[in-house]
């Protein structure tokens, strides 16, 4: 979730029900509270208890009300470094105001966005796995 007019912090956290969550941080947080991105996880908690660990350093307690402690700084050293190492390796020649984009933007924090695809995808990586197990068992029974 995004803040506005507080831009420059996005809300990380797990909700069965997103409108209604959004609601009621909206309601007991400062400012407008919008949502960026909803993604249907296994294991949620799991999947935030280890962004919450990661980020803990750009975790901040402006106010009080529901969802408080899961506010970041919106900076993502992952993509800012993913988006600096693909201009060095293939010359992509982007100024440094591109590659700062990288790192810090409003509204929007890349490395949350990052995390719930990379996620997203091991999720479905596992399913597959499971299927692609199952054919495997079934093609040789004896």
């Amino acid at each position: 979730m995004t803040n506005f007019p507080f831009f420059m912090v996005n809300k990380f956290g797990i909700t069965d029900k997103t409108t209604a969550r959004r609601r009621n941080v909206s309601e007991t947080t400062p400012g407008l509270v919008q949502t960026v991105l909803s993604v249907n996880l296994a294991f949620g908690y799991d999947v935030e208890q280890f962004v919450h660990r990661l980020y803990r350093f750009q975790n901040i307690h402006f106010w009080t009300g529901s969802g408080r402690t899961e506010w970041f700084v919106v900076f993502s050293p992952i993509t800012g470094a993913a988006l600096w190492y693909l201009d060095y390796r293939f010359g992509l020649h982007l100024t440094n105001k591109q590659l700062a984009f990288g790192f810090f933007t409003p509204f929007v924090w890349w490395d949350g966005i990052l995390w719930l695809l990379f996620f997203r995808i091991l999720k479905l990586i596992f399913i597959l796995c499971v299927v692609f197990f199952v054919l495997f068992c079934i093609a040789h029974m004896e």
